[in-house]
């Protein structure tokens, strides 16, 4: 049983396997998805996040949340991810590929050779 395993049946069934709830039972966890099911759901999360940290042992906190929260639809829970970055130009790549040969061959910085092309650039 995983930690999705645990949120889907907290969030979404009406019985769950609690053999290994002990160690999959994370409520930070618990609380993060299910504030981002609905915003309608994030001031119940709050409340929870305020009162639900305060068991000692996971099996009372499940119990805790699994008696408080409401039993919704099932729906994808979409969560915020990390912005990707964006590809590097190849007229960058070669600016850095530059810098580094530069800084190499003349045995300076690259903070130096960065400046030295700088100043190659406003000359043309």
């Amino acid at each position: 049983m995983s930690m999705y395993n645990v949120i889907n049946g907290l969030l979404f069934k009406r019985h769950v396997d609690r053999s290994s709830i002990e160690e999959m039972h994370v409520p930070f966890m618990f609380i993060k998805w299910f504030s981002f099911y609905d915003p309608a759901c994030v001031e119940l999360a709050s409340e929870l996040n305020r009162v639900g940290h305060q068991f000692a042992d996971k099996q009372v906190s499940f119990n805790f949340f699994d008696t408080v929260v409401p039993k919704l639809k099932y729906k994808k829970i979409p969560y915020i991810k990390k912005a990707k970055k964006k590809a590097k130009r190849k007229k960058e790549l070669d600016r850095e590929h530059a810098i580094e040969m530069l800084a190499k061959s003349y045995e300076i910085s690259q903070r130096e050779s960065k400046n030295y092309l700088d100043m190659l650039d406003t000359i043309d």
